[in-house]
């Protein structure tokens, strides 16, 4: 789960600057601990927002919590994501991914 938020570091670095990547992390990560279902994972990417740094996916809940939960039942090993844009998606794949999964993210610099 670790990689998840070096990834939004890096996000949050380019887009906010370091000062706030930090806090936001450990925002998250502590937000994260209470996450126990797909939904709740879902309904923290889309509320999710801490020095300015938003994580929401671009798909609406309806869509991408179907997919979690069918995933959840059979988590992945190798989770690939190309378009990451702020992250709340890969997110959610590192979720519902086998504690040993390899997680990897490409996007274009914004």
């Amino acid at each position: 789960m670790s990689s998840v938020f070096q990834k939004l570091g890096i996000l949050a670095r380019d887009a906010c600057g370091t000062f706030l990547v930090y806090p936001a992390i450990r925002a998250l990560r502590s937000a994260a601990t209470h996450v126990r279902t797909p939904e709740e994972a879902v309904s923290l990417v889309f509320s999710f927002r801490c020095c300015g740094i938003r994580i929401a996916p671009g798909q609406f809940p309806v869509e991408i919590t179907p997919l979690l939960k069918v995933l959840a039942e059979k988590p992945p090993r190798r989770v690939l994501e190309i378009g990451t844009a702020g992250g709340g998606s890969f997110f959610l794949f590192a979720r519902v991914a086998t504690d040993d999964a390899l997680l990897l993210s490409a996007d274009l610099p914004s």
